[in-house]
C-alpha cells in the first residue's frame, strides 16, 4: 500500500528519457493489490487512495492514462461492486484535478469479478461524473476468457464491432 513520492529530479529524468524513447503514449498500471469494487471498507478506502495517488503521480509525470482493474465484489453482488467502482472513480477523479484518465481494464469473468462484459463497463462509465476522464484498456486475454471470441481475424472484427456498438470505439485507449 505504500509508494514513494516523486522528487523533482525523478520527474525531470523520466520526462527526458521519455522524450528520447520511441514511446508515444506511456501509461501507468495500478498495482494488483487495490480492489475498487471491494465491500471491505478498509480495502476499499486504501484502494481509492491508491487510485487517487496514481492519478496525481501520472499528472506530475505527464502520463495520460492510469489503468486499473475493475475488481471483485467478493460475494457482495455485482450491483454493489459496480456502485463501489463508480464511487471510487468519482472520488479519485474529483481529488486529482488533471487531464489524466482512468482506463478501466476488463476482467476475465471469474467468480465475483466486476467488469467482464462490455455492458458492465458501459454501465459503470454511464455513472461516472467526469466521463471525459474515463476510457477502456481492453485486455484481450481477459476478454477471451470472458467469452469474447478472438481466435480469427473475423472473430476479432465481430468482437470489436460489438465493443463499438456497446461502448464506442473512441473509449478504447489501450
Amino acid at each position: 500500500w505504500k509508494y514513494g513520492y516523486l522528487r523533482d529530479n525523478d520527474v525531470k529524468n523520466f520526462q527526458s528519457k521519455l522524450k528520447s524513447s520511441d514511446l508515444s503514449t506511456p501509461l501507468i498500471h495500478m498495482p494488483y493489490l487495490p480492489n475498487i469494487a471491494s465491500p471491505v471498507d478498509e480495502t476499499y478506502g486504501k484502494s481509492v487512495e491508491a487510485l487517487t495517488a496514481e492519478l496525481i503521480r501520472s499528472s506530475i509525470l505527464t502520463i495520460p492514462y492510469v489503468v486499473t482493474h475493475v475488481g471483485s465484489h467478493l460475494g457482495s453482488g455485482k450491483p454493489r461492486g459496480m456502485k463501489r467502482v463508480i464511487s471510487a472513480c468519482n472520488n479519485a477523479l474529483e481529488k486529482s484535478p488533471s487531464n489524466t484518465m482512468i482506463l478501466l481494464e476488463n476482467t476475465a469473468g471469474t467468480k465475483n469479478s466486476v467488469g467482464s462484459t462490455f455492458e458492465d463497463l458501459k454501465a459503470i462509465i454511464n455513472n461516472i461524473e467526469q466521463k471525459d476522464r474515463v476510457g477502456i484498456c481492453l485486455d484481450t486475454c481477459h476478454a477471451f476468457a470472458a467469452g469474447y471470441d478472438l481466435r480469427t481475424k473475423q472473430d476479432v472484427n465481430i468482437t470489436m464491432q460489438l465493443f463499438d456498438d456497446v461502448l464506442g470505439i473512441n473509449l478504447l485507449k489501450a
